[in-house]
């Protein structure tokens, strides 16, 4: 029975000892390999990082967001959080995994393995080569090294704020590569789209599509030789999300330009109808002012809104000068009679436009100014005296902004909804 049992454990012995083989053989992990396979493949006599591995490496890059910060339309500037993955074939590297070579991969840093120079050449923080002396390569068994590069992006971002708050903006992060021309390196896309798995919502920006493309960037030496470098261009396309900007910018816009109206309606004897049009002038004035500081100075994109309420303030002053003469006329001494052509102009234009009381209506009335002027007049009689011109003008300059005010207002809303929706 003893006998029995020595072999079976024997046996069992003999059997994990030969999976035990098997495992290392394919590859089954252990310190003492990885060690191996460092010392073979980073020997000094053997491999060096300043050589590339082949005429022609083939580079390819990938981006992948985590947030976006902020874009910062009077700088121009886009900030990002993500990080770039960067693979090559170093074929000096690759190795076959046996009994002594037990490691699929090992890790290794920028001072002991050659990588492409690579920087973003749109960066608006320093424009230098990407590199962390503390970040690790992945180094494949097939000799495919991979590298991660945590970092925060700050780039130029041409900004287009014609239909703000209701813009898209096409942004970008330009990979360029540094020493080597197109000739010894290749940049080429892992992904045709930038990884947005793990993007943060943004509260300003949505993002609503990407794109990877590749272009050329040329230089011409002084000797007139041209030299040919690779670019992979991420592109970003964000849209402005408008729920913060339609309560916050655009209603008091719209909500001052009909205010300043309503001085046409407030009665002379008041005395503060140039008070209440100086004030709503100031009002537009402000807020021209707050929209233009906070967008880019720029000739190249000018904002609807800015011209919105440029209109709106040359409407305001028109207001101002309005007034003033309805005030002097109104003023104006009972005792001189109104100018036949000016009842005309009132009469002929004014009423039928503004429909004041009903618009026309016909009748032929003489009324006398003082005991010795007598004058005649071949319709309404209501208009006699200078109170009832400016009563007119009042009312007709009323109708008048109301209607340029709305045909303006609803154009401005449609182009900016149709334009930024487009």
């Amino acid at each position: 029975m003893g006998i029995f049992k020595t072999s079976v454990i024997d046996f069992m012995t003999f059997l994990l000892m030969f999976f035990g083989l098997i495992f290392i053989a394919n590859g089954q992990w252990t310190a003492a390999g990885e060690l191996e396979v460092r010392k073979q493949k980073l020997d000094s006599i053997t491999y060096d990082r300043l050589v590339r591995p082949t005429e022609t490496v083939a580079v390819k890059a990938a981006l992948n967001l985590l947030s976006i910060d902020s874009l910062d339309t009077k700088s121009m500037t886009l900030t990002m959080t993500g990080w770039l993955t960067v693979d090559w074939t170093d074929s000096r590297l690759a190795w076959t995994v046996d009994g002594t070579l037990t490691a699929d991969y090992f890790y290794a840093l920028d001072t002991e393995i050659w990588k492409p120079e690579l920087f973003i050449d749109n960066s608006k923080q320093d424009v230098k080569i990407l590199n962390d002396a503390y970040l690790q390569f992945k180094v494949e068994k097939t000799g495919v090294v991979e590298w991660e590069l945590p970092l925060i992006f700050q780039t130029h971002c041409e900004v287009d704020v014609t239909f703000y708050p209701f813009d898209k903006q096409s942004c970008s992060i330009e990979l360029t590569s540094w020493a080597y021309t197109k000739e010894d390196l290749t940049l080429e896309a892992l992904y045709e789209v930038i990884k947005t798995e793990d993007l943060q919502e943004n509260g300003e920006w949505a993002v609503t599509g990407s794109e990877v493309k590749a272009k050329d960037l040329t230089e011409t030496k002084a000797s007139g030789s041209v030299k040919t470098y690779p670019v992979l261009e991420f592109v970003i396309t964000l849209r402005r999300k408008p729920p913060y900007y339609v309560p916050g910018v655009i209603l008091p816009v719209l909500l001052v330009a009909f205010l300043q109206i309503l001085v046409f309606v407030l009665p002379v004897d008041s005395g503060e109808k140039i008070g209440f049009s100086i004030t709503v002038l100031l009002a537009l004035a402000v807020l021209l002012t707050l929209v233009t500081d906070s967008m880019p100075a720029s000739a190249v994109h000018i904002s609807y809104l800015s011209v919105y309420l440029a209109m709106t303030l040359v409407l305001g002053v028109f207001c101002v000068f309005a007034t003033v003469l309805v005030i002097r006329i109104n003023f104006r001494d009972d005792a001189v009679p109104v100018p036949k052509w000016v009842y005309k102009l009132i009469r002929g234009c004014c009423v039928p436009i503004s429909c004041w009381r009903g618009c026309c209506k016909n009748s032929v009335s003489t009324k006398k100014v003082d005991d010795s002027i007598s004058v005649s007049y071949d319709n309404n009689d209501d208009l006699l005296c200078w109170k009832d011109v400016s009563a007119v003008l009042d009312w007709f300059f009323f109708v008048l902004l109301l209607v340029l005010t709305t045909l303006l207002t609803l154009t401005f809303t449609l182009v900016l909804l149709i334009g930024g929706y487009t």
